[in-house]
This record gives C-alpha cells, structure tokens and sequence, in this order.
C-alpha cells in the first residue's frame, strides 16, 4: 500500500525527501530532480517502499541515507493510500488513511460485537481462579450477519482477572501472559507475600525505589516476578485447566529455589541504581551537563514503578551491567574535555538508534501492533550503548550499527 499507484510514486518520493533531516536534504537537492533519478530505476510494488527509496538515494547522495530518517506523517493526505473494509455483501464498515485508527476501530467494535453474541463463554468478569475447562487460541462466534474471529485474553486487572475476547492475537498473546500470571499469584502468592514481606533487604530495596514507586509497589512487583519465574520461566502459556493446574504445581516445588536469587538480583540493580542517582545528584561540572541529560532519560527508561515485571527475564537479567556501565562513563567523564567530548560522539550514536526505535514504537502504539523484532532491536540499543560507553564489560551480543541497521530492517513498518 506505501507505493501507492504508479502515477503518484514520483510526487511521494519528492515529498519523503523534504521529510529527510536537513543534514541528509542538503545532498538530496533539487529533491523532485533527484526523485526522478531514483525511482528511475525502482522496480513498482518491488519490496518496502522507504527501505528500496533510501538504498537509492544512498548511492546518489554518496552518503548514507536510512529508512527511518523519513517522516510518512508529514505526507499530503493525497500522498496516503485510503483503505475501504467491507463485509461479504460490499458493505462499508470503515475507511479512512489511518489504517492504525481504522484498525483500532473496526477493533473496537468487533470486540463489543462478539462481547453482546448471546452465549458467548468469553466475556467473563472477576475470575481469581482458573474455573474454565480450554483456553483455545481462536474461537469463532456468528450471529444473524456474520462470523466474528476472537482470540481469547485474559486481563489482569490486579485484584481479579477478566476474561474477553479481543480481535488482534498479539494482543491477547501479550494480555494473557499478565492475565495467567495474576491468576497464579491469586492462587499461590499469599506465602510468597509473607516471605517477601518479613525480609530484611526489602525494607531497604523500597528506599532505593522510592524514586519511582513505593514500597508496596515494590513488594506487589517482586510477588508478581517470582510466581512468574516459578510458573511460567517457559515462556509457554497455558491452554487448559489441566495444564495450568501443572505450572502451579511445579511452580510451588520451584518456589523454594526462586525467592533469593529474585530478590538477590533486584537488590543489586536497584541498589545500583541509587548509586546513580546519589552521583547526579552532586555538584557535577556545566560540561557534563549534555551526558547527565542523557543518562536521566536512560534511566527513566529502564527503572519505572513496573519495570520488574514488564521488562523481558533475558533482558532484566542484564541490569546490574546497564547500570555498571553508566557508572563506568561517569568514572571515564574525570578524564578532562577530550573525554567530554567523546562522550557527546557516543551519546549522539547512541541517539540515532534510539530515536529510530521511538519512532517506530509510537508508530506501532498507534496501529496496535507488537512486533518481537523491534523488541530484539530496543535490547540491542542498550547492548550498543554498553560497547560505546563501558566496552570493558562487554555485550551479551554482537552489536555494531551495522548489527543494528540489519536489525532494524527485520522491524515491520
């Protein structure tokens, strides 16, 4: 749908270039002269359109051009295909440009449908224990029009869980891994609260959270995170009454061997993580002012009041060395305006990157779609950020941006 028709695929080149930062416009000028020179060539409907653009544009700039330098949401409405969904008799049910608001819509009122078909078994309210036999990953319910495709989810909504069915599987994927979660700590979590409750340590872990959350935040997310760990260290999810009543039980066997390391290694990265904030908060010198600005916006993206349980296992598991590496640029910041200056070059690496992925996220978030590549591609950002900043602690991956660009094209548009 990005190539649009033929006809129309010279004006969008033109205006996606005018979208292009201004370093990378001044090499791309007149911008509807170098269009016709790179569509010239460009085989129509042949790949992604902005990925084949920019490797076009690369050789004519001599330059590197990327595929998320472009701004698709500055283009004229003229410039964005219009989508039309209709039903089997041609109906219209929604049109628009926005296929990420139409989605959402159409969503919407799929989900509210399939919620009001009398018998539905999926619309269910306040459920603390799994009391259902199957939880099939798609279900088809019709009524007098037509046949409505579903994807039950259960959503964890804290005290209880809610069962619905929701139109996109991702979704429900991502909803049912918290819903089922809940539902083991409603069943098993009460011991486990009072082990968490009469330690020690976690008195002093909530004053090193104190930042961003209480202490009772606190204490609720460590529960969360070892019934998760003990329960579901699979990653699988449970499709059946039987199966679930297994992932307890193994679950209470595991739980014993669970506790210490859980909060061993929350300790460690959030006593870590008030070593941070103590040292920005010092009288630090005006130069570092650029890399203070971004180790704040670092931290606020890894340490939030949920981060324990909605961080990746593999991914928090590498906290304690984000945070040693931050400590370690600090350390390497002592070393005078050179050394100010290096940093500035690796922060604004590490800046493009980054802002890639926070464009394609917000994009994502608004169409409503989850794609595991982009997560792989934000982990890999943080693992960049280490080999820039603190390469003697090395990455739990290989990581250039050579890596992450061929990443990065992985990532659905």
């Amino acid at each position: 749908a990005e190539w649009l028709v033929p006809g129309l695929l010279h004006d969008k080149a033109t205006a996606l270039i005018k979208t292009l930062p201004k370093q990378a416009r001044r090499a791309l000028v007149p911008a509807p002269d170098i269009a016709s020179q790179a569509i010239e060539q460009l085989p129509f409907g042949k790949g992604d359109l902005l990925e084949e653009l920019a490797k076009r544009l690369s050789k004519i700039a001599g330059t590197e051009v990327r595929a998320s330098w472009f701004d698709p949401t500055q283009l004229p409405e003229h410039l964005r295909m219009r989508f039309r969904v209709v039903d089997a008799h041609t109906e219209t049910l929604g049109d628009g440009r926005d296929i990420g608001a139409l989605q959402r819509s159409l969503g919407v009122a799929v989900e509210e449908r399939m919620a009001g078909i009398e018998g539905s078994l999926y619309h269910r309210d306040g459920l603390t224990k799994w009391d259902f036999d199957e939880l099939p990953e798609r279900v088809e319910l019709e009524d007098e029009e037509r046949t409505y495709v579903g994807f039950p989810a259960l959503m964890d909504r804290g005290d209880r869980v809610d069962l619905r069915l929701l139109a996109d599987p991702h979704g429900a994927s991502k909803a049912n891994r918290a819903g089922q979660r809940r539902l083991a700590v409603l069943e098993m979590g009460a011991p486990i609260a009072d082990l968490v409750r009469h330690r020690a340590a976690v008195d002093r872990m909530a004053v090193w959270f104190s930042p961003v959350g209480d202490g009772q935040t606190l204490r609720t997310q460590l529960v969360d995170l070892i019934v998760d760990r003990a329960c579901f260290s699979d990653d699988g999810l449970a499709r059946s009454f039987a199966d679930f009543e297994r992932r307890l039980d193994d679950g209470w066997n595991r739980l014993s061997t669970m506790v210490e390391p859980v909060c061993e290694m929350v300790s460690s990265v959030l006593e870590s993580y008030n070593r941070i904030e103590v040292a920005l908060n010092e009288s630090l010198p005006a130069s570092w002012q650029g890399a203070i600005d971004d180790i704040d916006q670092q931290l606020v993206r890894l340490v939030y009041p949920a981060f324990l349980t909605k961080t990746p296992w593999r991914s928090l598991q590498q906290y304690p060395r984000y945070l040693r590496a931050i400590g370690v640029r600090l350390e390497k910041l002592r070393g005078g305006v050179t050394a100010v200056e290096k940093d500035a070059q690796r922060a604004r690496d590490c800046a493009i990157a980054w802002n890639a992925y926070q464009q394609r996220k917000q994009k994502h978030d608004e169409e409503a779609l989850i794609d595991p590549e982009l997560e792989v591609f934000r982990w890999m950002v943080e693992e960049f950020r280490v080999s820039l900043f603190a390469q003697e602690l090395g990455t739990s991956m290989k990581v250039s941006p050579q890596r992450l660009q061929k990443q990065f094209e992985k990532c659905r548009l």
